[in-house]
């Protein structure tokens, strides 16, 4: 008897240090491998080399984040466009993303940052540490981006423990997913009511974020700075 055909899965696409998986559409592929070929040579280098995929969910349970699960919505206490795995190298994003591109760029890239950070090294790290401190002590208001936007409010005066490195890595995220998109020409159109830092404040920060992670010069000008 014979069998009926199964299709044949998509392959795994590599570009650079990235692998995309067959869980992502064709669509989506092409969407990720513009937002790949965009990124600055001397960024993408310092990146270890990843996975990326879609999923149609991603919900956070407590401590977990999981996706393309059978957990029901109200049981989970809240939903996720994108999610990091460090230790395993992946990226996964939220399927919806794709339809909001410029969105999509902009958290694709955040997803990234969050390798560079443990990359950068401790002392890097605490200068730009030093950076957030100097702005709340000057009353600095704002961020570039609602995830770090809600560590920050979440702070009240504490300035130290998991909540204030949640804030410091979150805002260094956010600052280089912004610079990123800044770098290709999409800031411009990018334009976000998550973008609340003050335009001097914003331009200091993009060069402190900027001489952290390409401390050359040559390389920092890759991200117009």
């Amino acid at each position: 008897m014979l069998r009926p055909r199964q299709p044949n899965p998509r392959p795994t696409r590599s570009c650079g240090r990235f692998r995309l998986l067959p869980q992502l559409s064709p669509t989506e592929r092409r969407h990720l491998l513009r937002w790949i070929r965009q990124l600055p040579p001397a960024v993408a280098e310092r990146l270890p080399r990843l996975r990326v995929r879609s999923a149609s969910e991603i919900v956070r349970v407590g401590q977990r984040v999981v996706f393309d699960t059978s957990v029901k919505a109200q049981a989970a206490d809240r939903t996720a466009q994108a999610v990091s795995y460090i230790n395993t190298r992946l990226v996964v994003l939220r399927r919806r993303l794709f339809r909001q591109r410029r969105l999509g760029q902009r958290l694709f890239y955040h997803e990234l940052c969050h390798f560079l950070w443990p990359r950068l090294g401790t002392p890097r790290r605490r200068a730009f540490d030093r950076v957030l401190r100097r702005e709340l002590r000057a009353g600095v208001r704002g961020e570039l981006g609602y995830t770090a936007a809600l560590c920050k409010q979440a702070l009240g005066r504490r300035r130290s423990g998991t909540p204030w490195r949640e804030y410091v890595c979150e805002s260094f995220c956010d600052t280089g997913a912004y610079a990123l998109l800044r770098a290709t020409g999409a800031a411009g159109r990018a334009r976000s009511v998550e973008f609340t830092l003050g335009r001097r404040q914003r331009a200091a920060r993009l060069q402190q974020w900027t001489r952290l992670l390409l401390p050359e010069s040559a390389a920092a000008r890759e991200l117009g700075l």
